[in-house]
């Protein structure tokens, strides 16, 4: 029996992956993806960062070059672009993040340089400003030489100075560049030393021995006044008798003794504790004094008043309502009263946790504020779109939508979303109804329709016949016969349940009786009519919505 084999020759869909272009047909060939528009740019993610190393914000990890827009403002972050490089966040820097004037340090030089107004490159050489000074004491013990930064010596003698001031007590070294010298007489004379060409700094040490001079390379000298005061002190001493005198001994060796006892007067002065006090003099004559005495006060929180106390007490009393006295009856020289003033309560006068959940007032709810009756704490009410995120305290996008929601946006004011994951094939695609605005879902890569693969039908036999064109395309796109060389990407296929089966046109005098299940079952009788060549069957995919 001679058997006729129909060929049946199916289109299917072709899949190109390469460069993509938004607002543009033809990207650039150097690039992978290119936007192109007039009036609108690309948002960057926002994100508010805590610190420059913040690790945790960003719930995928940090990688190198990861770019983002900081929304958040504290001690080292403020608005803009930052990206993440070896373990920190970098900001991307503009004109206005610098400074107006940058000064450079040249290691190789040793020498500054700034770029000037004009753009143009200044020098600045330390040597030039530099100038070696120093102040030291002459082996004498008692001249003090200066030299200034061209060799020249200048030389002050202390005895000469001293002498002229008598004997030195004290010497101090005042802010304005000046010493104060005060001699044994109490009198004071000041000593300017400020025109001794450039002096950087001189004075008294905090130990009150040492003088200390820095000249103009920081260069510390000290002068110890010890030694000079005691080359030229004259005083010698000033004791204190334990009989209440005072021995002098003057500089020729002298004594002198002085008896405070005969400068004194007061003798003695008692209180008598009833309101008197008695004074006796160095003659022993007693004068007794009578001290004022008020009434007996009324009896107060640790005692009856004491007979010193207020002559005619008066009350303390609260102003208004915002504070309470206690126990101010006669507790005040006049009538007084207390509040609070308006304002006057701040956060930092109140301790922690001292508001607590039963202080809080439930009519402060409202706005989207409400009080929880269990806590009586505060709780944010949030819902169509929104939830409430229990730990980080916070209200959060994600919630599931409640009503009808729409969003209007205009040229100026856009929606954008920013940092999306990467799709593949067989992920669906956002769309908008042209008619209502709705967003709405469809399939991505696939077309909306393909042809079945080619298949052959034997009608060399007459009779009822069924093929599984789904199991059909599905072993031809996963199984392919031939691929391409260094092909890696599989042919994506589509679930039996995502496709709906269609016959376009079939030979009616070979096929008879032709239909398909839901699950793309081909079922279909074979007449037994010779084939023409009309007799073929074109069978298509629909990619269900």
């Amino acid at each position: 029996m001679k058997k006729l084999l129909l060929l049946l020759s199916l289109l299917a869909g072709n899949f190109l992956f390469a460069q993509v272009g938004i607002g543009t047909d033809m990207p650039n060939p150097s690039s992978q993806l290119e936007i192109k528009s007039s009036n609108r740019g690309i948002m960057i993610p926002q994100v508010p960062l805590t610190s420059v190393t913040d690790q945790n914000t960003i719930s995928g990890g940090n990688l190198e070059s990861l770019l983002l827009y900081n929304t958040s403002t504290n001690a080292t972050l403020s608005p803009g672009y930052y990206y993440w490089y070896q373990g920190s966040w970098n900001r991307l820097m503009t004109e206005a993040d610098l400074p107006d004037n940058r000064v450079f340090w040249d290691l190789a030089n040793n020498q500054f340089t700034y770029i000037d107004q004009n753009a143009d490159r200044q020098v600045i050489n330390p040597s030039d400003f530099q100038t070696l000074t120093f102040l030291r004491l002459n082996a004498d013990g008692h001249t003090l030489e200066y030299v200034d930064e061209n060799g020249a010596v200048t030389r002050i003698d202390f005895e000469a100075v001293i002498q002229n001031f008598e004997t030195l007590t004290t010497i101090i070294a005042n802010s304005d560049g000046t010493f104060t010298f005060t001699d044994e007489d109490g009198i004071k004379n000041t000593i300017d030393v400020s025109n001794l060409e450039t002096l950087t700094s001189i004075a008294l040490n905090p130990d009150n021995v040492n003088i200390d001079y820095t000249d103009e390379s920081g260069t510390v000298t000290q002068l110890n006044l010890t030694q000079i005061v005691k080359n030229l002190e004259t005083l010698t001493s000033v004791v204190a008798n334990n009989d209440g005198t005072f021995t002098f001994t003057d500089e020729a060796g002298n004594t002198n003794k002085i008896d405070v006892g005969d400068l004194e007067t007061l003798t003695s002065i008692v209180d008598n504790g009833n309101g008197t006090i008695t004074y006796t003099d160095e003659n022993n004559v007693e004068t007794v004094i009578n001290l004022a005495t008020g009434p007996q006060g009324p009896m107060g929180p640790i005692g009856p008043q004491g007979p010193n106390g207020v002559v005619t007490p008066k009350d303390l009393t609260a102003g208004d309502a915002s504070i309470t006295v206690t126990g101010g009856t006669g507790a005040a020289l006049v009538d007084s009263s207390i509040e609070v003033t308006d304002g006057g309560i701040t956060s930092v006068k109140l301790a922690s946790a001292a508001v607590t959940a039963v202080k809080i007032n439930a009519d402060v709810a409202g706005l989207g504020i409400v009080q929880n009756g269990a806590t009586n704490a505060l709780d944010v009410k949030a819902n169509n779109g929104l939830n409430l995120d229990g730990v980080d305290d916070a209200v959060q996008l994600g919630g599931d939508l409640t009503k009808p929601t729409t969003i209007n946006t205009d040229t100026t004011n856009t929606l954008a979303l920013t940092g999306l994951e990467s799709g593949s094939s067989n992920d669906n695609l956002v769309l908008i109804d042209k008619n209502t605005g709705i967003i709405k879902q469809s399939k991505s890569a696939m077309p909306k329709f393909f042809y079945m693969p080619s298949i052959v039908f034997d009608i060399s036999t007459s009779g009822n016949f069924s093929v599984d064109l789904y199991s059909m395309y599905k072993d031809q796109f996963v199984t392919p016969m031939v691929s391409s060389s260094g092909a890696t990407t599989p042919i994506p296929t589509l679930g039996s349940t995502e496709l709906e089966y269609y016959v376009t046109y079939y030979d009616s005098i070979v096929f008879s009786n032709v239909s398909i299940s839901a699950n793309g079952v081909l079922s279909y009788t074979v007449s037994g009519a010779g084939a023409t060549a009309s007799s073929f069957m074109n069978i298509v995919f629909v990619v269900k919505d």
